[in-house]
């Protein structure tokens, strides 16, 4: 059986987690071109790397 302190353990982890998305979520919505230099970045990458 869970002791108290245990569920507050879990609780906190899936608060935190959950904070988490959530500001990066504001981030990506917010700075567009960031996310869309970071795609690129990629996009180049792995077509360089298939020729």
């Amino acid at each position: 059986m869970l002791t108290n302190r245990q569920k507050e353990c879990g609780v906190t982890t899936i608060e935190y987690a959950i904070m988490l998305v959530l500001i990066s979520l504001l981030i990506a919505a917010a700075t567009p071109d960031i996310s869309n230099a970071v795609l690129s970045v990629f996009s180049e990458t792995t077509s360089v790397m298939s020729k």
